[in-house]
């Protein structure tokens, strides 16, 4: 029992000692790194005395002064760790939303779809940031990356945003080869985005040793909200896919309904894809879940409807939002063209 009581008072004094040496000004810069960990930032002498007799305080009026001591130092380690942790974290992962979605398309293998947005370089006043955007998709049994940079700008008002982009497609299994530009203006209410595809390979061997040609072409979007449905936007697409060596070319309409966010994170979109021409026309659905990381906005679930006919908010939320563009690539299988993305 005395050794244990001698064991108390040694750790007692000990922390005293350490404590009561936080007060001096005269140690050096990694001796206050420590005692700033275990006491917080140096904002005067005076404050680091305080706390310094406040634990001494606790520890002496406490029934096992030792552990007291100890227990209220690892607290304030614990705290101290905690903060600095997430700090590194927000500093370390830039703010960066990743959406895994899952889409079915009429006579055809569902498809499954992984895509990041990480945004990096913003300005200093928050109305401008650069992003990398990828994506790994599964269409048609056939595994396309996806990898495009672009940079988003806000008005001053931050009620407009507009954007430039550049991607390329790899397809995985065949070695086809795409690269686009596009570009995006949009508001709360409405928005526009135009994509253009260029061909990258010549004919390789596809899929069960067939001839394929990736294809070029085009897609502009026009997206609405619909009045008091804040979360629903209508889309009207139109794409063409360029044939290759005299084939005639692919083109077609898309409409489809988007419900953004109809719980925290999930967003359903359905619609119908109209060919021009011999194809059959499609019918698709989509469900997509959104994780952001890092200080990226968190997408929380929308009112399905509202008091007002167009809600005009800001873009400021909307900068990692991914492009809308066909990630798969379109191919033709000698006089037979596929379009491999909604």
């Amino acid at each position: 029992m005395q050794r244990d009581d001698n064991m108390n008072r040694n750790m007692i004094l000990s922390g005293a000692l350490v404590l009561a040496l936080a007060g001096c000004s005269s140690i050096g810069a990694g001796w206050d790194n420590t005692v700033d960990f275990l006491l917080g930032a140096d904002d005067g002498t005076e404050e680091r005395k305080d706390a310094a007799a406040q634990k001494i305080k606790n520890a002496a009026e406490s029934d096992v002064p030792a552990k007291t001591l100890v227990v209220d130092a690892v607290n304030d380690a614990t705290s101290t760790l905690g903060n600095a942790a997430a700090r590194a974290i927000d500093n370390t992962i830039p703010n960066s939303q990743t959406d895994i979605s899952v889409t079915s398309i009429d006579n055809r293998k569902t498809r499954y779809e992984i895509r990041n947005v990480t945004g990096f370089a913003p300005r200093a006043d928050g109305l401008a940031r650069n992003f990398m955007q990828t994506s790994v998709n599964n269409a048609n049994s056939r595994t396309v990356l996806n990898i495009g940079f672009g940079r988003r700008f806000l008005t001053s008002d931050e009620k407009w945003m507009t954007g430039i982009n550049a991607f390329f497609d790899y397809d995985a299994d065949y070695g086809h080869q795409r690269a686009s530009v596009g570009g995006e203006i949009k508001s709360s209410t409405l928005g526009l985005t135009a994509n253009s595809y260029q061909a990258l390979t010549e004919w390789k061997s596809g899929k069960d040793s067939n001839q394929e040609h990736a294809l070029g072409g085009y897609d502009v979007e026009l997206g609405a909200k619909l009045p008091y449905m804040p979360g629903t936007t209508l889309f009207l697409k139109s794409w063409k896919w360029n044939g290759e060596d005299g084939a005639a070319d692919t083109k077609g309409n898309t409409y489809s309904l988007q419900f953004a966010y109809i719980v925290d994170g999930v967003s359903v979109e359905v619609g119908r894809r109209d060919y021009d021409g011999t194809q059959t026309d499609e019918n698709f659905g989509r469900l997509s879940y959104s994780m952001p990381i890092g200080n990226a906005p968190k997408p929380v679930a929308i009112p399905f409807f509202s008091d007002e006919a167009f809600e005009n908010r800001s873009m400021r939320d909307e900068m990692l939002t991914p492009v809308r563009r066909n990630n798969a690539i379109a191919v033709q299988t000698k006089f037979t063209s596929g379009v491999g993305g909604v």
